[in-house]
């Protein structure tokens, strides 16, 4: 069970959680502020749900990301990023991408249920989720991966976790997640500097390679003031 659980990542599991708890702070504020409408009532249940589908959609991502990393040779014996379930022979390819197939669609059934329970407009926040889960490695490949993260991790879970708890698409969590995203955004930037020469190897193009080593040394500081 033990390597079952390591195959997920969970030391990055903050990633998805942090922005979910960022919404949980800023309904908490906007309750206690007078902000919201007093016809509505904050449903913390689903908000709750939402963070444990956020962290499903994050294992997801994880276990897919890594079968496509080691079949493309990013992850080899000689790397670092990866869970190392696949470089060390500890479980079959497949059973990596149906372990995150599977984690996927459990995912995708606990959003149609927050979808049926809380509203439609959490619909296409879910599809990008779902899109972006499993396909983040192809534009990973082609130097957009840290977009992508930035839009999933600084953005959408954020407003996807406030809306099932209010019903209510509250634009302004956008900006109060956004100093999160930089931060999660540069621990993606500093592993891809890392791992610049060995992802050249296998014939990727990160946004890390296209900065070069001291533009992405920029890039790192930029976004940490940002933030």
């Amino acid at each position: 069970m033990n390597k079952w659980v390591l195959a997920t990542r969970p030391w990055s599991f903050p990633a998805s959680a942090t922005p979910a708890l960022i919404a949980f702070a800023y309904v908490f504020w906007m309750s206690h502020s007078g902000l919201l409408p007093s016809n509505i009532n904050i449903n913390w249940m689903a908000g709750l749900w939402a963070l444990f589908g956020a962290v499903l959609f994050q294992i997801a991502g994880n276990l897919i990301s890594d079968y496509y990393d080691f079949k493309r040779g990013v992850d080899r014996k000689d790397t670092f990023g990866s869970s190392r379930m696949l470089v060390d022979g500890v479980f079959s390819p497949r059973t990596i991408w149906m372990f995150g197939v599977v984690i996927l669609a459990v995912g995708v059934l606990l959003g149609l249920v927050l979808v049926m329970r809380c509203g439609s407009q959490l619909l296409w926040i879910g599809i990008i989720g779902v899109l972006a889960a499993y396909f983040y490695y192809i534009l990973k490949y082609h130097a957009l991966g840290d977009l992508l993260i930035f839009v999933i991790y600084g953005q959408l879970i954020a407003l996807g976790t406030t809306y099932v708890m209010t019903s209510v698409i509250d634009w302004p969590i956008l900006t109060v997640s956004a100093p999160i995203g930089f931060l999660i955004v540069n621990i993606l930037h500093a592993n891809n500097t890392r791992d610049i020469r060995d992802d050249s190897k296998a014939g990727i193009r990160t946004q890390a390679m296209l900065l070069g080593l001291q533009g992405s040394k920029i890039e790192y500081v930029v976004l940490a003031v940002a933030a």
